[in-house]
């Protein structure tokens, strides 16, 4: 228990000091958003990542030297820059995209990836599947993004569930590090007053550390119900992404283009206030986690 608390409560305590500095710092170098013509700083990203990795390296220095999570800090660390970069400049969605594909490349030549799924070894095909993975789950969370509270609640969700299924103690510490900074991230994320984004460099973070920490826990036993319900429990985002390219291929227009018809939209223009529509899909995600949970056992 104490592999799922303290880290739980420490990376928690982290985003509870530090998303005040990381507000400070969005206004300070122009990271921002303007929401009813009020500016909101975008660089929760920056937050959730010192909050996540320094509390892996407070608990336990030994742990943060392995192989699988040297080759996630390098992957979040860049992925972190990028988005910032992005929120800041701003970049067009294919070259986010090159980017993004050559930093899974990178990781996963450093030895994060797919390597079997249940008792089948991939052997190369663990290449562009690991790829896929982590481009799929990078901007799932990405587009799902457009609501206060939205990405950190279904990863809050996600990192929960999988401490139901415990291959390890350093797979706990890990999933557990990203709950607290996720849950306590939320405080600020839904906040009037000391309210703050995401922004890129939070939600792609998020995606990449859920694709990551899901190959990390793969690599330590259950593989296939880890990467199974880490699919699942994400479920709306992917979904909501699948649907973004049909619709989009449908009306002959890039497939990057944004429009204002995800699913978070749709339920807004049906009358449903953020809150409820906010609820409403962290209810669907946890009777996904549920009905992953009853098909694995």
């Amino acid at each position: 228990m104490k592999e799922i608390i303290f880290p739980l409560f420490l990376s928690g305590f982290l985003v509870w000091i530090l998303t005040p500095l990381a507000r400070r710092l969005g206004f300070r170098f122009g990271i921002l958003d303007y929401s009813d013509h009020k500016a909101i700083p975008c660089t929760g990203g920056v937050a959730i990542y010192a909050s996540f990795f320094g509390s892996i390296i407070l608990i336990s220095p030994c742990l943060s030297l392995s192989k699988d999570l040297v080759s996630l800090t390098i992957g979040g660390t860049l992925l972190l820059g990028l988005g910032i970069y992005d929120d800041r400049k701003g970049l067009t969605a294919l070259k986010k995209l090159f980017a993004q594909s050559a930093i899974s490349l990178i990781v996963i030549l450093l030895g994060l990836k797919i390597t079997a799924l249940a008792k089948i070894q991939l052997g190369w095909a663990g290449f562009p599947i690991s790829l896929l993975w982590f481009l799929g789950f990078i901007n799932a969370i990405n587009l799902i993004d457009g609501l206060d509270g939205l990405a950190s609640g279904i990863t809050a969700i996600t990192t929960l569930v999988l401490l139901l299924l415990s291959p390890s103690p350093e797979f706990l510490i890990l999933v557990a590090a990203l709950a607290g900074a996720t849950l306590f991230f939320l405080r600020f994320n839904l906040s009037k007053k000391r309210k703050i984004f995401l922004g890129d460099n939070g939600s792609m973070l998020l995606g990449f550390l859920l694709a990551g920490l899901s190959i990390v826990g793969s690599h330590k036993g259950r593989a296939f119900d880890i990467l199974a319900i880490t699919l699942i429990c994400l479920g709306v985002p992917i979904c909501d992404t699948a649907l973004a390219i049909l619709r989009r291929r449908k009306k002959k227009v890039s497939i990057f283009s944004r429009d204002k018809e995800h699913i978070h939209h749709q339920l807004l223009n049906k009358g449903m206030s953020q809150k409820e529509a906010l609820l409403l899909i962290y209810g669907i995600t946890l009777v996904m986690a549920v009905i992953g949970l009853c098909l694995i056992r």
